[in-house]
């Protein structure tokens, strides 16, 4: 299993939007109501041209999990291996005004069905944390949503402990 960084070259975050994104957010919109997917023909093209901006930043990071791929210098729109999960990450630095350490925050982690229980998890999230150690980060951190029960036990086995609770209220009760 190849982990690879994804740069802004638009195959290959298409092929990314196609084989892991639109799948990670379908599921995810089966288990929190609130991250229901709108899906139209452009969905790939307009989720490309959102992604393939930021990938270029040297304190943002995706990495994709490829199996079968044997050339670590391939581009990734031509590898002939499977897509089998991703990390989106990035270096949230603390305000100078304040003794926070500064973080890796975990946007979104996920694996393929078919990979989960295989570790691959937790390579990623290794990956995030010898990373966040090069960016001189101390910390790394995520949100998650309180409906998903299986991610919440997984990163609490991994570790992570809660450390605050984000709540929201629609404008419109306001």
């Amino acid at each position: 299993m190849q982990i690879r960084r994804l740069s802004s070259d638009d195959a290959a975050v298409a092929r990314y939007v196609e084989e892991l994104w639109i799948p990670y957010h379908r599921d995810m919109g089966a288990v929190v109501e609130s991250h229901e997917l709108v899906e139209d023909e452009d969905t790939v093209r307009e989720v490309t041209e959102y992604l393939a901006g930021g990938l270029d930043s040297s304190e943002r990071y995706l990495w994709i999990a490829i199996e079968g791929a044997s050339d670590p210098f391939a581009r990734i729109d031509t590898i002939d291996g499977t897509f089998a999960g991703f990390l989106l990450g990035a270096v949230e630095s603390s305000p100078p005004t304040f003794d926070w350490p500064d973080r890796f925050l975990i946007g979104d982690l996920f694996v393929r069905e078919s990979y989960r229980g295989s570790g691959l998890a937790e390579t990623l999230l290794a990956r995030a944390a010898d990373q966040a150690r090069e960016d001189g980060c101390s910390e790394l951190a995520l949100d998650v949503d309180v409906d998903n029960e299986r991610a919440r036990a997984f990163y609490e086995k991994m570790g992570f402990e809660t450390e605050r609770h984000r709540m929201r209220l629609a404008t419109a009760q306001v």
